[in-house]
C-alpha cells in the first residue's frame, strides 16, 4: 500500500484539542475522508474517521445515543447497557481503520509528517505577512520623519529669509539719506538716466513742432492781405457856452 497524498486542513482553535482534519488517497484509486489530528495526553495522534454510536427506543424506536438514559422523542426511560466490570462503552465507532500495527504506524507518520509541513508553511507564511507589515510600518514611519525633516528645513529657511529681510531693514532705516542715495543700485541710475534721455527728446520734438507751427502761422499770415483801415473819426463840434449864447442873440436883436 502507497499513500500518494494528504490533504491537510487546520482547524485555528487554540483551546481545542482537534488541530486538523485530513483527507488520505491510497494508490491514487481510493480516498479516506475526516481522518483527524488530536492533542493527546502523550502528544499527537490521529483518530480514524468515526460516527456516534446509537441505540433505539424500546417504545417509539428512535435513535438516541448510547449513553442517552431517556429518549429524545418520547421521553421514555432506557434501561442501561449491560457491560462487564473493566468493559468500557465507547460514544463512537471507527467507519475505517487499519487492522494491524505496521499500517497504523504508516498512516500515522505520513498525515503527522504532512500536518507539521502545513503548520510549518503556515509558520512561514505568518512570519512573512509580520515582516511585511513591519517593513510597511517602517517606511511609513521613515516617511514621516522625512515629512517633519522637510517641513523643519523649511520652516528655519522662511524664517532665516524673514530675519534677512528685517536685517536689511533696519540697516536701511539707520543709514542716513545720502548714503541712501550713493548707495542707489546701478540698473536703477540707468533707468533713470534712460527716463530724462527720452524726456529730452520728447521735448525736443515739441520744440521742433512749436517751431514747424510759428512757421506755419506765419506763412498763412503772409499769404492772407491785410484787413483794411478804418476812417479817421470826425472831430468832436465844441459846445456853446451861454456868453457866446448871448452874444449872439444881441447881435441878431
Amino acid at each position: 500500500m502507497e499513500i500518494t497524498e494528504v490533504g491537510v486542513r487546520i482547524v485555528d482553535r487554540p483551546d481545542d484539542r482537534l488541530k486538523a482534519v485530513c483527507t488520505m488517497t491510497i494508490d491514487d484509486c481510493f480516498v479516506v475522508r475526516d481522518m483527524k489530528v488530536v492533542e493527546g495526553p502523550n502528544g499527537l495522534f490521529v483518530a480514524m474517521p468515526s460516527r456516534k454510536r446509537t441505540r433505539r427506543c424500546g417504545k417509539c424506536s428512535f435513535k438516541n445515543e448510547i449513553r442517552a438514559r431517556f429518549c429524545n422523542q418520547c421521553g421514555g426511560k432506557i434501561p442501561p447497557i449491560e457491560r462487564g466490570p473493566n468493559e468500557r462503552t465507547s460514544s463512537h465507532a471507527d467507519v475505517a481503520h487499519p487492522i494491524n500495527s505496521e499500517c497504523r504506524e504508516l498512516i500515522q507518520s505520513c498525515i503527522l509528517e504532512a500536518y507539521r509541513e502545513e503548520v510549518e508553511e503556515l509558520r512561514e507564511q505568518a512570519a512573512a505577512e509580520q515582516a511585511a507589515r513591519q517593513r510597511e510600518q517602517r517606511e511609513r514611519e521613515e516617511h514621516e520623519r522625512e515629512e517633519q525633516r522637510r517641513r523643519e528645513e523649511r520652516e528655519r529657511e522662511q524664517a532665516r529669509e524673514r530675519e534677512q529681510v528685517a536685517q536689511r531693514e533696519q540697516a536701511h532705516e539707520r543709514e542716513p539719506a545720502d548714503t541712501r542715495s550713493s548707495t542707489q543700485p546701478q540698473h536703477q541710475t540707468a533707468d533713470w538716466e534712460g527716463v530724462e534721455t527720452i524726456e529730452d527728446t520728447r521735448t525736443t520734438e515739441r520744440a521742433g513742432t512749436t517751431e514747424s507751427a510759428d512757421t506755419r502761422r506765419e506763412v498763412s499770415k503772409a499769404s492772407v492781405p491785410p484787413p483794411p483801415k478804418p476812417d479817421k473819426p470826425a472831430p468832436p463840434r465844441p459846445e456853446p457856452n451861454a456868453e457866446d449864447a448871448d452874444a449872439f442873440g444881441a447881435g441878431i436883436l
